[in-house]
């Protein structure tokens, strides 16, 4: 049973890119959460018209 497997240079480089991708998703949700309002006026004013 291996439970302490020891950290080498692939799994470093493995785990940055997986913690890269989580922040990159995060932060890409934090900035489209500002979106929908715009694009619900947008919306709003062609259905009006």
């Amino acid at each position: 049973m291996a439970m302490f497997d020891k950290m080498n240079y692939m799994k470093g480089i493995s785990m940055g890119l997986a913690i890269w991708g989580v922040i990159s998703y995060v932060y890409q949700q934090y900035l489209d959460d500002g979106k929908p309002n715009a694009e619900n006026k947008n919306d709003n004013e062609v259905s009006n018209a």
